[in-house]
């Protein structure tokens, strides 16, 4: 076993040792009569959330500590208080309850410590002239206290500035506890993971990191080259976003910004659904690295964008749900009469659908004989694109060109689609083009063609009877000419 896998072992163990939470419930609140406010808690962390220690945060050593709060005494106001204990919660206190029992209404800073006497265990309590509600918890023989909210309209609970939001009371307080248990435990263990472990990602073409806890205090990425990226962005639309959503990792991950661990038992990070990279979602605005899909994962495959889907293909490929049909077709059914023109089985075609869906790029289509189901699907494909092949922009400008239509005009236009549009364009019409070479024996001319692929291609809400016709002559002019308008 390497170094790295032992230290990364050892630091899973002490997860599963950090302390339990073990919420302190109440037996009756306590109400404040009194017009003094009650011990001053001159160690409250105000400003530290249990999330800000290293559970989103980017901080060179992964966590930020929280100061070390009581120490079991307290000076105690002179002013005398009137408490009224009662078994019964809310008519006396002028304040909604998202806590359950962890509420204890208002407790002294005493009272407080008296009640928590273990490791894991924590209550919610508030304090005179405060609105605030306070998390108190005991950790490594101290009561640390943090400010902790509810939205009301979510039922989300948050800690200090809403960095993340937790479902409930108890998951907030664990992943807390398991937070300063690794800070305290696992030190060493952490600098040894970040030293020995390098970080790549050759498969989606993100730059590589090789950088250790030590020197992840460096500046971040500058503002000047967030800006300059997105500047570039606007220049350039081919470029592809991230579509970030918070997600739940197994086991350890690192931020692939800051290269810190993304501590926590759910809802650690964000990460790219469609090329996975991952982040603390307080790094994402220093993301400018543009996405490089992965095609395992994508959800769907079928209604998926061109851009996405020619950038999982990599090396300015189309598609490969074109291609590997295409592949068969031309292997096997350029001489079939009425290719593309007869219908497929509309079954066959949903199973071959299912069939891509399922194994992506490793899907073997040789087994399906079927040459018309394979070229219904083509054209399935094509139109469940979110944005048709030929732009709705595009065909409007050949719908207003004025003069008549020629080669240098359509060139001048498809530079206008997207780069992935141009690409599969380019090699659907050069598979339209062979298919086209046989029509003495599949009697399909590039009019022909033209006309069955016009519906899929086009935008579908400027067809009309007038603009299919046009579009038809069009596509029917590419085809004819592809050699001349992409030259070898």
């Amino acid at each position: 076993m390497s170094q790295s896998d032992h230290a990364h072992e050892k630091v899973l163990k002490l997860v599963n040792e950090a302390p339990k939470a073990s919420c302190v419930e109440c037996k009756g609140l306590i109400t404040s009569s009194g017009s003094n406010s009650p011990t001053s808690d001159t160690e409250f962390n105000n400003n530290i959330s249990l999330s800000s220690l290293i559970l989103s945060n980017g901080s060179s050593s992964g966590c930020t500590k929280a100061s070390s709060t009581l120490n079991g005494t307290s000076t105690t106001s002179t002013s005398t208080i009137a408490t009224t204990t009662t078994n019964n919660c809310w008519d006396q206190l002028d304040v909604s309850n998202p806590f359950g029992k962890a509420f204890h209404g208002y407790l002294l800073h005493s009272q407080t410590l008296e009640l928590l006497t273990k490791d894991g265990q924590f209550l919610v309590r508030k304090q005179d002239n405060d609105d605030d509600f306070i998390l108190s918890l005991r950790f490594n023989g101290l009561v640390k206290h943090f400010i902790i909210s509810c939205d009301d309209s979510t039922g989300f609970l948050y800690v200090g500035e809403r960095d993340k939001p937790y479902h409930s009371l108890q998951e907030l307080v664990q992943e807390g506890l398991t937070t300063m248990y690794l800070d305290l435990k696992a030190g060493c263990y952490i600098d040894l993971m970040c030293d020995l472990t390098h970080f790549h990602n050759g498969t989606n073409g993100h730059q590589k990191f090789n950088h250790s806890r030590k020197n992840s205090s460096s500046p971040s990425p500058s503002a000047s080259t967030a800006s300059r990226s997105s500047i570039e962005r606007q220049r350039n639309p081919d470029l592809k976003t991230h579509s970030f959503s918070i997600h739940t990792f197994e086991g350890l991950s690192r931020c692939q910004i800051c290269q810190n661990f993304m501590w926590g038992l759910s809802s650690q990070g964000l990460q790219c659904k469609d090329c996975g990279f991952s982040i603390h979602e307080s790094c994402a605005e220093k993301t400018f690295n543009e996405c490089e899909p992965r095609v395992e994962f994508l959800k769907e495959i079928f209604g998926t964008d061109l851009t996405t889907l020619v950038k999982a293909a990599g090396g300015g490929k189309p598609p490969f749900v074109l291609e590997k049909c295409i592949v068969e077709i031309e292997k096997r059914g350029l001489h079939t009469e009425g290719i593309y023109r007869v219908s497929g089985s509309r079954e066959l075609i949903e199973r071959l659908k299912s069939f891509l869906e399922q194994d992506r790029e490793s899907a073997d289509l040789s087994q399906y004989v079927d040459i018309h189901s394979m070229c219904g699907l083509v054209k399935l494909y094509l139109r469940l694109l979110p944005q048709p092949l030929i732009t709705t922009d595009v065909f409007q400008k050949f719908l207003t060109a004025s003069g008549p239509l020629t080669l240098d005009m359509i060139k001048r236009n498809l530079r206008k689609l997207p780069l992935a549009h141009q690409i599969t364009l380019k090699y659907l019409l050069q598979h339209l083009y062979r298919v086209a070479g046989k029509c003495d024996k599949n009697k399909m001319t590039s009019f022909n063609l033209s006309s069955v692929f016009a519906p899929s291609v086009l935008c579908p809400t400027l067809i009309s009877l007038n603009t299919l016709k046009i579009g038809t002559n069009i596509l029917e002019t590419m085809i004819a000419h592809y050699p001349q308008l992409f030259p070898q």
